[in-house]
């Protein structure tokens, strides 16, 4: 059943965030352990316990602001530009990394191959939410506006933890 609009639903930046985070966990194999929605940037120690280091996935709410864009609507001239809210939506992947033990710093060929796995993460994410954006699976029965790729950057590694942290503009109405 479709999800209803923005402004009768009060879990909809939940379920929008939900979706995303259940499709971007999709595209890793393995999936992180933990996979939760944030309320805002999530904690980068949650993934340390004292059982060792477990990799996570989570996805929030930046910010919800307006964004002037162009409109679709046929009636206007061309042109004409409207005032529309949307969602900066963050996704972070974090990944247990390489650290020293004691003194010893890890060799180059280790270090090079957790770069290329999660160089191949990033690549995953990225291609995968923004194909599926396109062709209309990432938000199924839901209605979104436009979809903007922000970016996404290179985290870590901190305290055991490397990933990625990508930024996605989406659109309310």
């Amino acid at each position: 059943m479709p999800y209803p609009p923005l402004w009768t639903d009060p879990f909809y930046l939940y379920h929008l965030c939900n979706n995303i985070l259940q499709f971007a966990a999709s595209l890793l194999n393995p999936p992180p352990e933990r996979l939760y929605v944030s309320h805002g940037p999530p904690p980068w120690d949650a993934g340390l316990d004292d059982s060792g280091c477990r990799s996570q996935l989570t996805v929030g709410v930046d910010r919800v602001r307006s964004s002037v864009q162009p409109t679709l609507n046929q009636l206007l001239p061309q042109g004409s530009k409207q005032t529309v809210p949307v969602a900066d939506i963050e996704l972070t992947l974090l990944r247990c990394a390489v650290t020293m033990t004691g003194r010893e710093i890890p060799g180059a060929s280790i270090l090079d191959d957790e770069a290329q796995q999660l160089a191949m993460e990033g690549q995953a994410l990225w291609g995968g939410l923004v194909t599926a954006s396109m062709d209309g699976t990432l938000f199924p029965n839901m209605y979104t506006g436009q979809f903007i790729w922000r970016g996404m950057e290179a985290v870590g590694p901190n305290g055991g933890l490397a990933g990625w942290k990508m930024t996605l503009e989406v659109g309310l109405a």
